[in-house]
């Protein structure tokens, strides 16, 4: 069996990567099959420092860290 470590999940504006931040999985698709347009109501701080505004549409794919075999 393989567990993995945890999640993150990519920010994209008008197709340009923004960053990324650290998070437990929230869909079923992962990858770049599973991207979603999501409206970010508070104000977000990405891994890279970056803050990403409140009311805008970002894209996101969710992506898996690396696990271990249990």
């Amino acid at each position: 069996m393989f567990s993995n470590f945890g999640y993150y999940k990519e920010y994209y504006l008008n197709g340009k990567y923004i960053g990324s931040i650290k998070t437990d999985k929230d869909r079923d698709v992962i990858g770049y099959n599973g991207r979603l347009n999501e409206n970010i109501e508070t104000i977000i701080i990405l891994d890279n420092k970056k803050k990403l505004k409140s009311n805008t549409t970002y894209q996101t794919i969710l992506y898996p860290l690396c696990g271990k075999i249990v």
